[in-house]
């Protein structure tokens, strides 16, 4: 069995116009893939630029977090409730109030009656520094030879005649004599008839007759 094959005859003109079409066809994917690139997206994630009145919260956030003053950083506390935040601020106004109130008072004052500080010019020596005197209170009060208290008190024991002058003096130094305290029946007696108002010259009395 034979097979016949019959030779193909191409002239010029065909292959030329086949040629263009390779290359066209070779030269689309490139067209395709340049007309195909990705354009960059707008860059719509930028952060816009906070107002001032977000800066003004944001600062005063971190202010009450960083300060040391108690119940400020409550204020700006993220979680508290309003009702919580609302008390601290009502605390610390009147706490603010209160020392405004207390400052205004202690200047006023000190303008009123300011205290002068002054140092001294010459040097002083230091046996002419007042020191604080000692005071001696005795339990007699009266100097004897003036007015003898035990004496009249005695007298008075004793249902003895007292002239109304000792007797005035007596019952003027009974308020700062305390008497015989080992002989409390005896006071007793004494001071029962005597009388515990006293006049207004019972001070100068006591003056007289004292050491």
């Amino acid at each position: 069995m034979s097979t016949l094959v019959q030779p193909i005859s191409v002239h010029n003109n065909q292959v030329g116009e086949a040629l263009p079409s390779a290359e066209t066809n070779m030269t689309t994917p490139k067209h395709s893939v340049e007309s195909k690139k990705i354009k960059p997206k707008s860059n719509s994630y930028i952060e816009e630029k906070p107002t001032w009145s977000e800066n003004l919260k944001s600062y005063f956030s971190q202010y009450c977090m960083s300060t040391g003053i108690h119940g400020i950083r409550y204020l700006g506390e993220s979680g508290r409730f309003v009702i919580e935040k609302i008390l601290w601020a009502v605390i610390l106004i009147v706490m603010c109030y209160l020392c405004i109130d207390l400052i205004l008072k202690a200047f006023h004052k000190w303008k009123s009656s300011p205290v002068i500080v002054t140092f001294a010019t010459t040097e002083t020596p230091i046996w002419k520094i007042p020191f604080p005197a000692v005071t001696i209170c005795p339990e007699i009060k009266t100097d004897p030879d003036i007015f003898n208290y035990s004496d009249i008190f005695l007298k008075k024991v004793s249902n003895l005649y007292v002239t109304p002058e000792e007797n005035e003096v007596f019952e003027s130094l009974a308020i700062v004599c305390p008497g015989i305290s080992t002989l409390p029946e005896l006071v007793a007696k004494v001071m029962e008839n005597s009388s515990y108002t006293v006049k207004g010259s019972a001070i100068r009395t006591i003056f007289d007759v004292s050491f």
